[in-house]
């Protein structure tokens, strides 16, 4: 195998690997506005909202100096930043005559209409880059057939 078979491979795995990213974000975007409609937005469905965004950020900030711009209009080092927050919380159990004060440190829940605004983000940084097909195909009109 030459250098050429190899660079062509090692580029068709980097496009799939993006693109599966993509395709399970938009899968988990979809979820969530279905749920949002439903009035029914769980954390599970948050959460994995969140991972979705969190996988396609990691799969293409490799590229961020190469749209520099976009990262920054929309802030997109911010999901990164975000992921790694957690929050805690302390709760105070009595339990016969004894108080005793429990901390629990979760990881920080990005809030999904920030989620929603950085996958359409991170959609227009892709189709830049070159990983999504283009969202609008052109139909041709029949009247232009008429000669």
């Amino acid at each position: 195998m030459n250098n050429d078979e190899m660079d062509r491979q090692r580029s068709e795995r980097v496009t799939r690997l993006v693109n599966d990213s993509l395709e399970e974000m938009h899968v988990r975007r979809k979820q969530y506005r279905e749920a949002k409609i439903a009035g029914a937005v769980t954390m599970p469905i948050q959460a994995s909202f969140q991972a979705s965004v969190v996988g396609v950020y990691d799969e293409l900030h490799i590229y961020q100096e190469d749209v520099e711009d976009m990262w920054e209009e929309y802030k997109l080092e911010r999901v990164d930043v975000l992921a790694h927050e957690t929050t805690t919380e302390t709760k105070v159990i009595t339990q016969g005559g004894r108080v005793e004060k429990v901390t629990q440190e979760e990881p920080y829940r990005i809030p999904c209409s920030w989620l929603l605004y950085w996958s359409h983000a991170f959609d227009h940084v892709a189709r830049d880059l070159g990983f999504a097909a283009a969202t609008k195909t052109k139909i041709a009109d029949p009247a232009d057939a008429i000669v």
